[in-house]
């Protein structure tokens, strides 16, 4: 059975969030094994804090996309379409 495209949007933005969420948590979960483990492959402590704290910020800017894409779609989809009738034009989002 072939799914509208709005509800397979709703589903795949809710595993890419649920993925991410996973990522910070393992990441900030095994904190200290990850750097153990980067500093006696590389022998450099602050490289192993350097590819941490990046792994933490990409993972956190990528949530950060994804909850800025849920409030756009809540604010222009859901809530301009009710309250005028008509989808949000491009400009205004």
């Amino acid at each position: 059975m072939i799914r509208p495209p709005q509800k397979n949007k709703v589903a795949l933005f809710s595993v890419a969030t649920a993925l991410v969420l996973l990522a910070i948590y393992l990441i900030l979960h095994f904190d200290h094994g990850i750097r153990e483990l980067l500093k006696t492959q590389m022998g450099l402590a602050s490289r192993a804090d350097t590819i941490v704290g990046v792994l933490r910020l990409v993972s956190f800017a990528i949530l950060a996309y994804l909850l800025v894409r849920a409030l756009n779609a809540l604010i222009f989809d859901l809530v301009f379409r009710f309250r005028r009738g008509f989808e949000a034009p491009t400009l205004v989002r």
